[in-house]
Formats: C-alpha cells, sequence, structure tokens
C-alpha cells in the first residue's frame, strides 16, 4: 500500500531535467527500505533552496586526502593510493561539508524520499561537475547521516586522476569506502599510476587502504618500456606511515623482471621492498631465490637485492652478444647482495659457504664445460651487461671439468679431463678465461699436480704458469716453491710455464726427486710427456742439500720411467772432481729394464787379474729380453756370454743361455787353442689346466768347462749333465705323466737315457658307496663301506752306455712295466680301545730285454717276454695309554702321560720268479718268505699351566722305541732297539733338543740275547739356540737441511746361533766319534756399522773346518764392505766400496782362490 502510495508520485525537479517516472530500485539497500513512512504520507516536491543546501554539503577536498607523496618510485607507490582515495572520494566527501560546490549538471530523474528517521534522496543518470572533475554514474543514493552510494557505471575524472567501478558505496559513520564491480579501475595520469581489481576500500580515519580479490597495480603504466606491474591476492597502504603491503601470490614485473612471493613490503619513503615467504625473482633467464629479498631503490632506480637465507642465484646470459648460446651461473650461498649501478647490475656478493656453478656456452652439442668454485666468500663483477670476474676468498676451491661424448664402435662413452684446484683466494677472469690462485695454490689434473703460492691458468689457450715465494708465517718466513708432480715423481723450481694442450712445459732452477735419485738443474724443459731436457743439470742419489757425490752435466735429457742421457759427464765427490767421460747413461727405470750391467774387477790369488759381466741387457718386450756379456780373465783371454728368456703369463716361459770360449794355451813355444762352449735352456708350457709341458737341459763341450769357469758352487760340484723333458695330463682324479730324461756322468763317461719313464695313477676309491640311512636321515656305514681300490702302473724305457779305459762300450736296454693295484680296508675297533687295521698288497712286473752284451753276460734270452708276481699282508694293533697328576701347585695343574703300543705282523711268501730280471732291472717286489712282527712303543710327556684366567698345554719331551721279530731268520731274530727322543720344552728360549740310540739285542759276537743290558751300537745328540736382540740405545744425531740438529734414538741389533751335535757309532776299529760345534754371530756396532763372523769347529779332532769375516759400513749414500775367509778353498780377502744405489760405481780389491766368489 504504501509504495502504491508513494511511487506513482512526481517530484518537481529545480533542475531543467525531463520528469520521469522510475519504479524502485530492487538492488536497493535495506537501509533505503528502512527510511520510508511507516504509513502513507504526501510527497512534497523539494524546495529549490533544499536541493542546493544538499548539493552543498558535498566536498570535494577534505583535509583527510591531503598529499605529500615525492617522485621516487617508492613515493608515486604511496601516491598512487593517495590519489585513488581522492578520486574515489570526491563525490562521497561532500556529503560532510562543502569547502567547494559540486553540481549536478545533467539526470534522467530526482527523487526526495523522506523517510520517518533519514531522508533519502534518489538520482538516475546522475553527472556531477566541480571545476573540472566529472562524477558520472547510472544511480546515485543519499540516505542522509547514513551512506552515500553510487551503482552502476560509475566514472570520475579530471584532467589528472580518473576511476571506474560498478559500484561505490561511502559509510558516514566510519569515514569509509568500498568501491567494486567486475573491473574497478583508479588511475593517476600526473604519477602515471594505474590500478585494476573488483573491490577497493579506504577507512579516512585509520588512513588505510585496501584492494582484494586479486587487484593489480601498475606503475609508469603509460611507458610500455619502463611499466611496472604489482599483481597480489591483497593490497593494503598505511597512509600514515607510508608503508604498503600485499600478500598472497605476490608478482612484480618490471622491464623484463619478475619477482614472486608470498608477501611484499613497501616503505615508501625509504623506497625499500621486502618480499618474504618464498621469494623468487626472474630477469630473462635468471633467476635469484632466497628465504628473504630486500629490493632498495632511489629515485625510482634499483639499486640493491639483498638475498638473506638459502640464496641461490641461477644466471643465464648470452655467451656472445646476439648469441644463441648461453653462459650459465648458479651462486649458492647462506647471503647473496646484488649491486646496481644505473639500474644494471655491477656487482654481487655471495657469502657463508658460497658456492658457484659456472657452464660456458659451447656451439658442440657433444661438449660439456663445467667450472665450478667455493668458499667463505665470492664476488662476481659485471661489465656491460656480462659476467667478467668471479672471485672466492677464503678456503676457496674448484673443479673445472671438459668432457665430450665420443662413440666408438656404436658405443657411446663421455670422456672427462677434470682440474681441481685450490687456495687462499680465485680470480677468474672470463674475459680472458684466466683462472688465478694466490697463496698456497695447488692444481691437479689425473696424475699431475701442481703446488706454487700463485698460479695462472688460461682455461682458452691451456696456459699453467706458476710462481714462487716467501710468505710470513707469523714472525718465520716461509717459502713455497713451484711443486710439480706427476705421478710419483716430483720436479721442484721457482717458476713454471707449461701447456696442457701440446704437454711442453719450462721450470726454473729445478730440483727433482724420483724413487732414490735426486736431479738438478738451472732450466727443465719438457719436449713431450716422457721427455725432459735440464740444462746444467746434476744428478745424485744422495738426500743431502749438499750431496756427498754427484754426476755435472751441461746437457741431460731425461726419460721418464727408463734413463738419463747425459754430456759431458763429470762426476764429483764433494766438491772434488773425480773422472770426466764423453756421456753416460743412467737407469732410472724401476724393475726389469734395459741397461748396462755391473761389471766387477779384481784378481785371483795366483796373481791373475780379471774383469767380468761386461755387457748390456736389453728388455725388449714385456714378453722377451736378452743379455749379452763379456768376461775376461788374464792367461785365459775372453768368454762370452748370452741368454734370451722369455715369458708369457699363465702359459709359458723358458730361457736359452750360452756362452763360448775360444781358449789359447802354451806349451813351451807351442800354441794350442780349444773351442769351448755350454748350452742351457728351460722351458715350460701350460696349454691347458689338465695338461702341462716341461723341459730342460745341459750341454757342454767337455767335462772341465764348469770347473774352469763357473762360479757358482753346485754347477762346480755336479757331475752329472741331465738334460729331459716331462708331460702331464689329468683325467679327474687320474693322471698320466712321461719324463724323457738323457744323463751325462762326466767322471764315469757314461751315458743313460729314460724315453720314456711313464707313470698312470688312480687314487684309491670307495669299491661300495653306502646309501642307507637311519630314522634321522643320517648315512649308515656298512662295514664293507671301508674296501677302497687303487691302482698304479710305471713304465720304464732304459738305456745305458758305459766306455771303459779300454774304449769298450757296453750297453744295457731294457722296457719294465710295473702294476701296483692297492686295495684299502677300513680300521676295525675292539672293546673301543684296541684299533686293527689289515692290509693287503699285490705287484706284479713285465720285462721286456734287449739282447746286448751285458743282457747276453747275465743269461737272459732276449726274445722272451717275463713276468714277475709278488704279493703280502699284514695286521697292526695299537692302543692309546693314559696316565695323569694332578698337583695343583704353582701353577701347574697336571701332568700326563701318554703310552701308545703298536704291533704289526707281516707275511710275505717266497717269490723266486724271474728273480735275475729283477736282479738286471733292479725293478720288481717280492723275494725271500717273511714272516715278522713290529713292535712300537711311543711316549709322550705333557703339562698343562694356567696362566691367568686360561690353561695352556706344552708337550714336555717325547721317547719313542721299535724294535722287531723275525720268524723266517736263522740265528739271530730280533733287529737292534731303536730309540728315538727330543724335547721342545725350550722352545720359548729358543733352544731345541733332538738325538737317537740304536742297542743291539745281544751279547756281541753271540746269539745270547741280553735284555736288560743292551750293547750300545751308536749314540747322536744335536742342539740348536737361537738368540739376539738389542745391544744397547744410542743416539742417532742427523744434520738437516737447516742449521737445526735432530735427534733420533736407534737401536743395536744383534743375533748369536749355536748348532752342536756329538755323535758315537761303531765298536773296536770301527769305532767313530764326532763332535762339532757351529756358531755364527751378527752385531750392529753402529747404526751404520755391521759386523758378522761365522766359524764350524771340530771339537773331536780339536781343529777348525772353515772360518769367515765380514764388516759392512753405510756411508750415507756409499757403503763399504770387507771380507776375510782364512782358510779353505775360498781362502782369500775382498775390499769393496761403492755407490749403494749405483753399485756399478765402485772401488774393489780382491785375492780369491776361484772367480768372484763373493759376487
Amino acid at each position: 500500500m504504501i509504495r502504491s502510495l508513494f511511487w506513482p508520485r512526481r517530484i518537481n525537479c529545480l533542475f531543467p531535467f525531463p520528469r520521469v517516472y522510475r519504479p524502485m530500485p530492487k538492488n536497493w539497500p535495506r537501509s533505503l527500505w528502512r527510511n520510508l513512512p511507516a504509513r502513507a504520507a504526501a510527497v512534497r516536491p523539494l524546495p529549490r533552496s533544499a536541493a542546493f543546501r544538499w548539493i552543498g554539503e558535498m566536498n570535494i577536498f577534505g583535509h583527510w586526502l591531503s598529499l605529500s607523496g615525492k617522485s621516487s618510485a617508492g613515493g608515486k607507490l604511496h601516491r598512487i593510493f593517495a590519489y585513488i582515495l581522492l578520486i574515489l572520494f570526491t563525490f562521497l566527501g561532500s556529503a560532510s561539508g562543502a569547502e567547494k560546490t559540486l553540481y549536478l549538471k545533467d539526470s534522467d530523474s530526482f527523487e526526495f524520499i523522506r523517510g520517518l528517521e533519514r531522508d533519502t534522496v534518489f538520482i538516475t543518470g546522475a553527472v556531477f561537475h566541480q571545476d573540472v572533475a566529472t562524477i558520472v554514474a547510472d544511480t546515485a543514493i543519499w540516505i542522509k547521516g547514513e551512506q552515500i552510494i553510487l551503482i552502476r557505471d560509475v566514472f570520475v575524472e579530471d584532467t589528472l586522476y580518473s576511476l571506474s567501478a560498478g559500484r561505490v558505496v561511502y559509510d558516514l559513520s566510519t569515514n569509509s569506502a568500498h568501491a567494486s564491480g567486475d573491473t574497478v579501475v583508479l588511475i593517476s595520469r600526473k604519477d602515471s599510476i594505474l590500478a585494476k581489481g573488483i573491490n577497493a576500500y579506504y577507512n579516512r580515519d585509520s588512513s588505510i587502504f585496501r584492494m582484494w580479490d586479486r587487484p593489480s597495480v601498475f606503475l609508469r603504466y603509460q611507458d610500455s618500456t619502463r611499466r611496472t606491474r604489482i599483481d597480489a591476492d591483497r593490497i593494503s597502504v598505511e597512509s600514515k606511515s607510508n608503508i604498503g603491503y600485499a600478500d598472497g601470490n605476490v608478482i612484480i614485473t618490471q622491464q623484463g623482471t619478475e619477482s614472486r612471493s608470498g608477501r611484499a613490503i613497501l616503505y615508501v619513503d625509504d623506497e625499500i621492498v621486502l618480499l618474504l615467504e618464498d621469494p623468487e625473482l626472474e630477469r630473462g633467464k635468471s633467476k635469484i631465490k632466497g628465504d628473504t629479498l630486500v629490493l632498495y631503490a632511489e629515485e625510482s632506480k634499483l639499486q640493491r637485492i639483498q638475498v638473506t637465507g638459502n640464496a641461490t642465484g641461477n644466471f643465464k646470459e648470452p655467451a656472445k652478444k646476439d648469441s644463441t648460446v648461453f653462459d650459465i651461473i648458479d651462486v649458492a650461498a647462506a647471503e647473496i647482495d646484488f649491486r646496481f649501478d644505473d639500474g644494471e647490475l655491477n656487482n654481487v656478493l655471495a657469502s657463508g659457504q658460497a658456492y658457484s656453478f659456472y657452464f660456458p656456452g659451447t656451439t658442440d652439442s657433444s661438449e660439456i664445460v663445467k667450472n665450478n668454485v667455493s668458499g667463505d666468500t665470492l664476488r662476481l663483477f659485471m661489465s656491460e651487461g656480462e659476467l667478467s670476474i668471479v672471485e672466492v676468498i677464503g678456503g676457496a676451491e674448484g673443479e673445472y671439468l671438459t668432457g665430450k661424448f665420443q662413440t666408438k664402435d656404436t658405443v657411446k662413452t663421455f670422456v672427462e679431463d677434470t682440474v681441481i684446484y685450490v687456495s687462499d683466494s680465485i680470480k677468474y677472469a672470463l674475459t680472458d678465461s684466466t683462472i688465478t690462485l694466490n697463496g698456497n695454490a695447488a692444481v691437479r689434473n689425473k696424475t699431475v699436480s701442481l703446488t706454487a703460492h700463485k698460479i695462472n691458468y688460461n682455461t682458452s689457450r691451456e696456459l699453467v704458469t706458476a710462481y714462487d715465494d716467501s710468505v710470513k708465517v707469523d714472525t718465520i718466513f716461509r717459502y713455497l716453491p713451484v711443486v710439480l708432480k706427476d705421478g710419483s715423481e716430483e720436479i721442484i723450481g721457482s717458476y713454471l710455464e707449461y701447456s696442457m694442450d701440446t704437454e711442453k712445459g719450462m721450470l726454473r732452477k729445478t730440483k727433482s726427486e724420483y724413487e732414490t735419485a735426486y736431479y738438478r738443474g738451472e732450466k727443465l724443459f719438457r719436449e713431450k710427456r716422457d721427455v725432459y731436457f735440464v740444462d746444467d743439470g746434476c744428478y745424485t742419489t744422495c738426500d743431502q742439500e749438499e750431496p756427498h757425490f754427484h754426476f755435472q752435466s751441461k746437457h741431460m735429457k731425461m726419460i721418464q720411467n727408463d734413463k738419463i742421457v747425459a754430456r759431458p759427464v763429470i762426476f764429483y765427490i764433494e766438491k772434488l772432481p773425480v773422472f770426466a767421460i764423453p756421456y753416460y747413461v743412467f737407469p732410472t727405470k724401476s724393475g726389469r729394464h734395459s741397461g748396462f750391467l755391473p761389471f766387477s774387477i779384481g784378481n785371483y790369488e795366483r796373481g791373475d787379474g780379471y774383469i767380468h759381466n761386461v755387457g748390456y741387457y736389453w728388455a725388449a718386450s714385456e714378453y722377451w729380453d736378452i743379455l749379452w756379456a763379456l768376461d775376461y780373465t788374464e792367461n785365459l783371454g775372453f768368454r762370452y756370454r748370452s741368454q734370451f728368456n722369455y715369458n708369457i703369463r699363465y702359459k709359458l716361459s723358458g730361457y736359452i743361455s750360452g756362452s763360448y770360449v775360444n781358449q789359447s794355451t802354451y806349451s813351451g813355444y807351442s800354441e794350442f787353442k780349444s773351442k769351448r762352449w755350454d748350452i742351457a735352456f728351460n722351458h715350460s708350457h701350460t696349454i691347458s689346466p689338465t695338461f702341462s709341458i716341461k723341459a730342460n737341459g745341459q750341454f757342454l763341450s767337455d767335462k772341465s768347462y764348469y770347473t774352469d769357469y763357473s762360479t757358482n758352487l753346485d754347477d762346480r760340484t755336479n757331475r752329472v749333465i741331465s738334460s729331459k723333458a716331462s708331460i702331464l695330463k689329468k683325467f679327474g682324479n687320474a693322471s698320466l705323466s712321461a719324463q724323457f730324461t738323457h744323463d751325462d756322468y762326466l767322471d764315469d763317461d757314461k751315458r743313460i737315457d729314460w724315453l720314456p719313464r711313464a707313470g698312470f695313477s688312480f687314487p684309491n676309491r670307495p669299491i661300495f658307496r653306502s646309501s642307507s640311512t637311519d630314522a634321522d636321515g643320517n648315512k649308515e656305514t656298512k662295514w664293507y663301506s671301508g674296501f677302497t681300490f687303487g691302482y698304479r702302473a710305471d713304465l720304464n724305457n732304459y738305456n745305458a752306455r758305459t766306455t771303459d779305459t779300454t774304449g769298450f762300450k757296453s750297453r744295457r736296454e731294457y722296457i719294465t712295466m710295473h702294476h701296483r693295484p692297492s686295495l684299502g680296508i677300513q680300521g676295525i675297533k675292539l672293546f673301543s680301545y684296541l684299533s686293527l687295521t689289515p692290509s693287503f698288497s699285490y705287484q706284479e712286473t713285465w720285462y721286456k730285454v734287449f739282447e746286448t752284451d751285458q743282457s747276453m753276460e747275465a743269461g737272459i734270452d732276449a726274445s722272451e717276454f717275463y713276468r714277475r708276481a709278488a704279493y703280502s699282508a699284514s695286521l697292526t694293533a695299537t692302543t692309546d695309554l693314559y696316565g695323569m697328576l694332578e698337583p695343583n701347585i704353582f701353577g701347574l695343574q697336571a701332568l700326563r702321560h701318554v703310552l701308545t703300543p703298536r704291533v704289526t705282523f707281516s707275511w710275505a711268501p717266497e717269490i723266486t720268479q724271474n728273480d735275475n730280471l729283477k736282479s738286471y732291472t733292479g725293478v720288481g717286489a717280492g723275494g725271500s718268505k717273511q714272516r715278522t712282527m713290529s713292535f712300537g712303543l711311543n711316549n709322550v710327556f705333557q703339562t698343562k699351566i694356567k696362566s691367568g684366567e686360561e690353561s695352556k698345554k706344552y708337550d714336555l719331551f717325547y721317547i719313542n722305541g721299535s724294535a722287531s721279530y723275525n720268524f723266517e731268520a736263522e740265528g739271530k731274530k730280533w733287529s737292534n732297539l731303536t730309540t728315538s727322543f727330543g724335547s721342545t720344552m725350550l722352545q720359548k728360549f729358543n733352544m731345541y733338543l733332538s738325538g737317537s740310540m740304536v742297542h743291539d739285542l745281544y751279547k756281541p759276537g753271540t746269539e745270547e740275547l741280553q735284555w736288560w743290558s743292551p750293547f750300545l751300537q751308536s749314540f747322536s745328540i744335536s742342539t740348536r739356540f737361537n738368540t739376539g736382540g738389542i745391544f744397547n740405545e744410542i743416539e742417532d744425531y742427523r744434520q738437516g737441511d737447516s742449521s737445526v740438529t735432530g735427534r733420533k734414538k736407534g737401536a743395536q741389533k744383534w743375533s748369536l746361533s749355536v748348532n752342536h751335535s756329538y755323535s758315537e757309532s761303531g765298536r773296536g776299529e770301527s769305532f767313530s766319534k764326532r763332535h762339532q760345534i757351529n756358531y755364527s754371530l751378527k752385531v750392529a756396532l753402529t747404526p751404520t756399522l755391521d759386523f758378522s763372523f761365522s766359524q764350524s769347529y771340530d771339537i773331536a779332532n780339536d781343529k777348525s773346518i772353515n772360518k769367515s769375516l765380514q764388516i759392512h759400513k753405510n756411508l750415507h749414500c756409499w757403503e763399504a764392505s770387507f771380507g776375510w775367509v782364512p782358510q779353505g778353498s775360498n781362502k782369500g780377502y775382498w775390499f769393496k766400496i761403492n755407490i749403494i744405489s749405483i753399485p756399478e760405481i765402485k772401488y774393489e780389491e780382491r785375492e780369491s782362490g776361484i772367480i768372484t766368489p763373493f759376487d
């Protein structure tokens, strides 16, 4: 009813607007309905003066909107919020009291509704104007004292500012305004700021401005090249403090730079932006991240970016201008500080465990280059927008890696080369690709390392330069030389130039050590990987700063792991030149290598001089080598020697050696020449794991060759020269072997051939296998399971020839085949104490004898085939008996006596078949009938001693005895009683005792038994004692490189070995006694002086058998030796002094009975 009474009424407007009737909008606020009268009332036209009074309340400028912004970027951001408020509330603010009047320029309708509590003005199609400002809205509503509402198509504009929104509500009670709509746009053309969103709020009292629902703010929006955009879920500004806040997925974009964070805080007056909650900043292809990002600006220009907490930076810049290839740099640290100059990045400071990972751009996709560095502090410097210098300070270390994918035989592999470098500080200049390491610098590439005070490495030229220097540490200067190491080799110098591309270089004032040798030189040049040239070089094995000896040479050529060729060479002892030679070759290769042989010079006791072992050894390859040598002896002439060695690991090995002498002897005025020689060989060939072949042999020109020329004692005493070849083939557990042997007896003029001597063997195996099991699943052993069978056969093809003094040659030839099957029977246990072990043996031999003078003399028909068979059996019974005594005093817990009696009965029938064949060949079993009973008794005495918490067992001594009874013997049926004894109870003191006795049970010359007083036939006892230790402690003074004397404790060692033996045998005229003592003493009189003496003394004959004395003195890098043998075939003396590492350089004097007995 109220609606019907009120709405048709017309309201006369004093403005020249057409009269219209408009229904009440459906979206009017509820407060407007509350202001309508409770009952129908007359609506009168609004007086003209009242309308102007209402319009006069609209004030475009309030004191709360005064501005004080700055021209900086931060100030403009503050001003845009203030201007937005100004524009937004120009119309709304007029309701509070006008200072300037706002005029209603145009409207579709104007209605005034008087309410019981509040009056309401409703205007449609409103256009307001004040000076240069215009406000347009589809609908304007004023609820007096409560709200002013602009609805639909709200637009506010003057010459500097503009606002557009779908709806604006101003709450007069709270002095706050809210603009909303599909798009709310606020623009300040004066400051080039634009804000856009769907909600905006301002509170006049608190001076707080907010936008939410993902607003956007644009700074310098009219300049697309300098435009800054801020996007966030919420944006707010505190006008009083000039601080702005952006929350929720904050994105700030400017000139290709975009930052993202959970929150951003803008300090307008200070021009600082703080980014929090996982902030990151991207510029082009580069990115900065950290826990916190702080941006500093000055006069709208970015000056600094500070990243704290897990700071990282990823920079991707073109390798060259207008290049599609990019350099990538990753920086990580606790804090990173970016500095800008005129808006461009100038330098970067990373501190707190800083890391830099640099990946230079390459045009080859198969190539990878990386340069990673780390340290306490990292600085990056930019030049013209490009990275120019990287500095690392404090504990700097880095890794430069180059690699490339290579395809070989369709297999793709990655081949890399890594250079690792460390120093106090590192500087990497990208402009000239130079890495500078300063202070305790070190570089390592594979097996090569370089240390120096300062190192420069030009990566593009692959050139390394290094410098030495003296660095003050506390109050002492420490010298840091240039040290180049390659594997185990080390070269020291003062300055280095080295090309890693050509592997050539130069080092000044060098000093190098290789194994036990030292090299010095003024300049060292590396021609290629293993070849060096040295000017003014010095070579020595003495480690003293002023060496006891050295070789000086103007020019040296060093071939790594091979040799040093020097020319000319002057040998110095201390500073005294001793001799000079045109050139010399120093071998430096360890292990097997080519080189000249160490020769020896001396004199025989008879006065003849000699020089031996002059020659060369050539290690041609890892599979073979050869030696040539020459010996010269006065009155005997030259002897030429050679030996060829070969070896293929796990396959074959061997050697062939020989010597040749063109000997001249004189008898009166006549000269007699003879050609003498020897040849030896050895060969071993493994064809497969089951098949192998071996062969060796010796051949001589005459039987006295070794006696005249060999210095080897075994060769001189060996009078049988053997040559043999053997094969071995395995077939599982069985094996077949054959040996072809040729023996020459030098003294008897006899030759024996075995062609071949072969054998086949099959070890004992069980005949029956038990497969039954008991209830628990265990195999049951039957009584017949202990039967085993084995077989062995031996073939001998024998051929012997002997020449007697008349020249007659006697021969013997035959073939034998000896069969030995074996049957084993497992022992039987009776009554749990007695063990019975039966055995049975059968042997059969086949004979084939060839007709010779010896076979005819033996009466053997060579046309027949012969055989002989023999068999035997035995039964052994044994048991163990124990006696125990437990005194438990003084740690002795128990004494035990173990008694082991043994009885064996053996039987064999008489075998007479083909006895002459057995005697002729020495092959065959059986003979006379045998029935014997053997008795044995073993005694072991043991003790158990408590040591701490443990008990230990010891064997004190043993006594064993044995004898036998022959039932078939005529006369004396009992054999001798043999007793052996020994003790190891003094083993702790390195003393050992053993002995034996043989007793005749019969009275001498009779067959009368003497059980209680047998006759002692022989007796022997021997003892052995070894001891040694520290003689005393000494002080070892050594002079170091400086004047400070070091003191080192050492120990003199000594050792003593004594062997004593005594034996008797026989009776009457056949009685003999032997009593001898041998001892040797070695004493280290000083750490460098050793003394040794050995002697064998015959106590029974009161004479010395042999004795020798040797003294050895270590003279740092020299050594001196003296030896004396006062008697025997080796009687003589010798003295030698030589360089330890180069034994070829020596002085030697000797007189000896044979050639070089001590070499």
